[in-house]
């Protein structure tokens, strides 16, 4: 009976200490998880941000192109053609005020 007794103890005993390390082997694995489910959101993460940047700068070199093919084309068209009725030196010099000189007339004489 004094045998049962101690076997039935040190069976209570193991049970607890295999209950122990089961869920030390538990929380070990939960956070092993944790810590690859963090890693795999990281790269996720670092792979979202490099899309963003490739598709900010496909967008930016898109943009310079068309204002590349805008200021071509502006290049190509005629410059407007002064009116009729305009004299040329309306045109090259804008009216003085009276009192003040004009610093490109006074430069060139």
């Amino acid at each position: 009976m004094h045998q049962l007794n101690l076997f039935d103890r040190y069976l209570t005993q193991a049970e607890r200490t295999f209950k122990r390390s089961l869920d030390n082997v538990m929380a070990i694995r939960k956070a092993a998880s944790s810590e690859q489910r963090r890693q795999d959101l990281l790269e996720l993460q670092r792979q979202r941000f490099q899309l963003q940047r490739e598709r900010f700068e496909f967008a930016k070199e898109k943009q310079a192109r068309i204002v590349a093919k805008q200021e071509a084309r502006a290049l190509k068209q005629k410059p407007p053609q002064p009116h009729p009725q305009t004299r040329a030196s309306e045109q090259q010099q804008p009216p003085q005020q009276p009192g003040r000189t004009n610093t490109a007339t006074a430069a060139a004489a």
